[in-house]
């Protein structure tokens, strides 16, 4: 099982993906040595950072072996815990950081992890009994929980608690340190404050704060 992902990760790779991974590589490095303009020098760091990305590209196919899916520009800082029971999958252009804090991804039994294309995950714990599926554009701070589950009846602790679906849309920011729990929604293009603690559906397009978290703004995109 373990070969098998691990080849299917690496067929997976795209080199058209990795063409606009090097164009923003460049950029990048343009940009941190304030120019404009290409030379020698600066394409010779772009070689070393690239040597840097590729150790990193087979790194990540070790650490997130357990996955049965894995998109081809998936990035790690850091080793992620992973428990996969259920089902995991990782778009593109995903990055998992567990350097302030460890990131651990874990589906349990019957459960689903699904992370769209283009995210940022700082150091997130994210439980799956039933389903969480992030969209695209997503960015999450360090020690960020969600959970779909209860895990424990609240009458009976012996019992397992009820589970209910999550789903974070596209372009939705959480802060570090909150919480969303079992049952939400948050819609496109929210803001989720630095520990708040979502326990109900949180509208597009609007800014959440508090215990539990409430509306405090609604953004204007016109």
């Amino acid at each position: 099982m373990v070969t098998t992902n691990l080849r299917t990760h690496i067929i997976n790779f795209n080199f058209i993906d990795m063409k606009e991974q090097l164009q923003r590589e460049l950029e990048r490095i343009m940009k941190d040595r304030g120019v404009d303009k290409k030379s020698t020098f600066i394409y010779l760091l772009l070689i070393f950072r690239l040597i840097g990305l590729g150790f990193n590209l087979i790194i990540t196919r070790v650490y997130l072996i357990r996955c049965n899916k894995l998109g081809p520009m998936v990035f790690t800082k850091g080793r992620p815990a992973i428990l996969n029971k259920g089902s995991i999958k990782i778009g593109n252009v995903v990055s998992i950081w567990s350097t302030i804090h460890r990131t651990r991804l874990s589906a349990h039994r019957g459960g689903s992890i699904e992370i769209g294309n283009n995210n940022f995950i700082n150091g997130v714990f994210i439980s799956a009994s039933s389903r969480v599926k992030i969209g695209n554009n997503c960015k999450f701070g360090p020690i960020t929980m969600i959970m779909d589950s209860d895990f424990h009846d609240i009458n009976d602790h012996s019992k397992e608690g009820q589970t209910s679906e999550i789903s974070i849309e596209d372009n939705v920011w959480v802060g570090a340190r909150a919480t969303i729990l079992k049952g939400v929604t948050i819609g496109e293009g929210s803001i989720v404050a630095v520990g708040a603690v979502v326990t109900k559906s949180v509208p597009p397009n609007s800014i959440v704060a508090g215990v539990p978290a409430v509306v405090v703004k609604t953004i204007d995109r016109s």
